[in-house]
C-alpha cells in the first residue's frame, strides 16, 4: 500500500542527534562545539570540507537523520557568539533558536531529554521546544 510505504519512508532511524555546520573560516570554532556535544554523549557529526556551503551541509544533516542542526555563521558568531539551532522535526521549518555558543550543548541536550519524556526519542511536539527558554 502506498500510504504505508510513505510512512515508512518518513520514519528513518537517526544516525546522529546533532549536525554542526559552519562557514569555511569557523572550522576551529565548529570543532570546539562538536567537542561539547561529544562530552554529553550526543551523537554528533560535521562536515570536514571547509568549502561546503551551509545548504550542502544542511542536506547532509537531513540525510543522516539529524534531529538538530547547529549553524555557525561568520557574522553572528564573531559579533555575539550566537549560533542557530534548527529542530528538523519542528512543524515550522523556519523556526530557529538562537543560542550563545557556550550554552548550545546544554540547550540541545535539554531539548533531547525533554523529547524523551514523550516516550519517543525521535519525536517532540513542535510547541514544546519553543517553551524552553535560555
Amino acid at each position: 500500500t502506498t500510504a504505508s510505504l510513505n510512512l515508512n519512508d518518513r520514519i528513518k532511524p537517526r544516525h546522529v542527534d546533532v549536525y554542526v555546520s559552519s562557514s569555511g573560516s569557523l572550522f576551529r570554532e565548529k570543532m570546539n562545539i562538536v567537542a561539547q556535544f561529544w562530552q554529553r554523549d550526543l551523537r554528533t557529526d560535521y562536515c570536514m570540507d571547509t568549502n561546503a556551503s551551509l545548504e550542502t551541509q544542511e542536506r547532509a544533516a537531513r540525510e543522516a537523520g539529524a534531529r538538530f542542526i547547529v549553524k555557525l555563521k561568520d557574522t553572528t558568531y564573531y559579533s555575539s557568539g550566537a549560533v542557530e539551532v534548527l529542530d528538523t522535526d519542528a512543524a515550522d521549518t523556519r523556526a530557529l533558536h538562537v543560542v550563545h555558543k557556550n550554552e548550545v550543548a546544554d540547550y540541545v541536550h535539554a531539548l533531547i531529554l525533554k523529547s524523551k519524556e514523550y516516550g519517543n526519542p525521535s519525536f517532540m511536539p513542535a510547541n514544546s521546544s519553543r517553551s524552553l527558554r535560555y
